[in-house]
């Protein structure tokens, strides 16, 4: 696996599709107060809102399955004149580290906790370690189901964000082995040498007092 792995933990409420019209509201008035006067970052940062309302126009309401971009998402939230910054935490990790949080960690969850297995195959939006073909994802109140065959990431919100912390927390006497027994190129990776797990685990600690809020812990892949 050659891909490169980020996750990111931001406030959906910020970069919803009740923020892209706010924005956008706000940004064509200044464009035409402004005139000629309007700074370029200005329609630059509108543009890139837009992505996202294309986006969530082609969103269908349960039970059809559909599609989000995550890497646009977390791309916009990242540099769009929002009200105020929109992402928490944001780390990548590179080829060895990736296939270590998508492809090896999976593996051994699934052996020693299948709640920790499912809630990890839903932030990474994967379809081999879901046993369903969606997940949900939540904005402005309505809950969509998101196609796990085809996403390029995926996502936990509220309680989920919680329960993947516990059962991190529950297993972490099984990690020391776990790590004894990683090849020598997965050990070396960035995953393990920046604590890529102990990490998360954090953070899902983080956002679980949040956990009525629009937090989210997203991933994508490229």
């Amino acid at each position: 696996m050659g891909t490169d792995l980020v996750i990111a933990a931001l406030d959906i409420e910020e970069v919803s599709p009740e923020a892209v019209r706010r924005v956008t509201f706000t940004t064509k008035g200044m464009e035409h107060l402004l005139g000629e006067s309007a700074p370029l970052e200005l329609t630059t940062g509108y543009e890139k809102v837009a992505s996202l309302n294309e986006m969530y126009e082609g969103l269908e309401p349960s039970p059809a399955i559909s599609q989000i971009d995550f890497l646009k998402l977390v791309t916009v939230a990242r540099s769009a004149p929002l009200t105020r910054a929109a992402i928490d935490y944001y780390v990548s990790y590179r080829r060895a580290g990736a296939t270590f949080l998508m492809g090896i960690l999976p593996k051994f969850l699934d052996e020693v906790s299948p709640d920790a297995h499912r809630l990890w195959g839903q932030l990474l939006g994967s379809k081999r370690h879901l046993d369903r073909e969606w997940f949900p994802f939540s904005l402005d109140g309505t809950t969509y189901r998101l196609s796990a065959a085809d996403s390029n990431g995926g996502c936990l919100q509220g309680e989920d964000i919680a329960k993947l912390a516990d059962e991190l927390e529950s297993i972490q006497p099984a990690f020391e082995s776990f790590y004894d027994d990683l090849d020598e190129r997965y050990r070396t990776s960035d995953a393990v040498r920046k604590n890529a797990i102990q990490t998360l685990c954090g953070i899902c600690r983080h956002l679980r007092t949040h956990a009525d809020s629009e937090q989210a812990l997203v991933s994508y892949h490229f």
